[in-house]
């Protein structure tokens, strides 16, 4: 099945030349990294001057520039990421600059197909190893084997009640001899050892052969095991949550789902607003997948239990949000420990799932997460619910963009709580299927 490829977009230099303006960009489709020289316009040129810091730090451009309809202008934004922050500087752009943007991720796209498809055809077993690669579904996640527990508790409890209605069949309550196996299976002293009178086997009760057997009437028997049938009335099955479980692979970052799967994930928690967005999912019948950081997790212990209590998947997101593709690979790896160990204490469940903050990964980063047993979760889709300005914002991206193959990375602010229902009711008219990771 075709997946939707990731962009990243990193913005390398700004030139001014006698007759034109370029800028180079390293475009990421995947893992594959390629540099592209853009003429660009005037507008757009010095919008971008004035944004660029200054200091040498990487600055990631926004992938998705948005049209203002009221100011009759596209709007864009460019990331300065460094050690331990993020920061954001807005431009305005023109139709011109939006076309050339959307070029190369295009080009990108197609180089990235025709690179697969080559391999395909040249490796011998490139079926096998194409088959391998493909995303594996789990239709069973922590909610399904939990009704699945249910129904065999069910079920041994029917097995025990048909057996006590065979014995009700055979057993004379009157006889001695059997009120004294009954005072043993309740633990009383007898006052000398007796026979018990039945043996049981898988689904089938005997009755040992002795002197003064009484059977009591058969009218009688099954009237007893009618009433019993009656008492026991089968346990109402728990609403079938309409998401699927993506095993994620463990040697390569995952940025996308396959056509007809949307996901939704919310990163920085927890928050004092975790509760209300889990209520939300909930009362919509969907999950979703929390990437929380340490040192929040520690503050706001009893919301991130929530979130795992009601059938959320919870991730780790470093401990302190620094960018740990920069750091010293010992305070990296205590970062990725600390958190796992905390965020396991909370849920009883083993920590999976690993977002690099800022998306900033490198090869060292990524054997560490592979060594404490994570993958690593990234994105396709960023409504940049951290700088807009209402929940309206939020769902308007949701309408511009294709949701789906999408995962959508969201935070874990009030507006987007605003924003969160009308996003669900939006996917579900799309007849998306909702994924959640392990």
């Amino acid at each position: 099945m075709e997946t939707n490829k990731i962009r990243m977009i990193e913005l390398l230099s700004l030139r001014q030349e006698p007759d034109h303006y370029r800028m180079e960009l390293c475009v990421t489709a995947s893992e594959e990294r390629n540099r592209f020289v853009l003429d660009i316009d005037e507008h757009t040129f010095h919008q971008l001057s004035a944004a660029v810091p200054r200091t040498g730090e990487r600055v990631r451009l926004s992938l998705y520039p948005k049209w203002d309809a009221f100011g009759k202008r596209f709007n864009s934004s460019l990331t300065k990421v460094n050690r331990d922050t993020s920061l954001h500087f807005p431009f305005t752009c023109t139709k011109c600059y939006v076309k050339q943007l959307e070029s190369a991720m295009r080009e990108e796209a197609l180089s990235v197909q025709e690179e697969h498809r080559a391999s395909v055809s040249t490796t011998p077993n490139a079926g096998q190893k194409q088959s391998s690669e493909k995303v594996h579904f789990r239709l069973l996640g922590k909610r399904f084997r939990y009704i699945a527990a249910r129904l065999a508790v069910f079920t041994i409890i029917l097995c025990l009640a048909s057996i006590t209605m065979n014995r009700e069949l055979f057993e004379d309550y009157s006889d001695p001899l059997s009120h004294r196996v009954i005072a043993a299976s309740s633990n009383e002293t007898l006052t000398e050892p007796s026979p018990a009178p039945w043996t049981f086997g898988p689904g089938i009760v005997q009755a040992a052969s002795w002197s003064g057997w009484n059977e009591k009437p058969l009218v009688e028997s099954m009237r007893s095991a009618k009433q019993d049938e009656e008492k026991i009335q089968p346990a109402e099955p728990e609403k079938k949550l309409s998401y699927e479980v993506v095993q994620l692979p463990a040697d390569k970052l995952q940025y996308s789902l396959p056509k007809g799967y949307v996901a939704l994930t919310f990163d920085d928690g927890p928050s004092v607003y975790t509760e209300q967005i889990v209520d939300i999912l909930k009362e919509n019948d969907v999950a979703a997948t929390f990437l929380f950081i340490g040192k929040n997790a520690k503050r706001k212990q009893e919301a991130a239990a929530y979130a795992s209590e009601q059938g959320m998947v919870v991730g780790n997101h470093s401990w302190s949000h620094s960018d740990l593709s920069q750091a010293e690979s010992e305070k990296a790896l205590i970062e990725l420990k600390r958190t796992n160990e905390l965020l396991e204490e909370i849920t009883g469940d083993p920590t999976t799932i690993f977002r690099p903050p800022y998306g900033a990964v490198s090869n060292e980063l990524k054997a560490q997460v592979k060594q404490l047993g994570m993958k690593t979760l990234m994105w396709n889709r960023d409504p940049e619910d951290w700088s807009v300005k209402s929940a309206a914002d939020i769902v308007k991206y949701f309408h511009q963009t294709n949701p789906s193959g999408g995962i959508y990375v969201l935070h874990e602010k009030k507006i987007t709580a605003e924003a969160l229902p009308e996003i669900i009711d939006y996917l579900k008219k799309k007849k998306l299927k909702f994924a959640v990771f392990e």
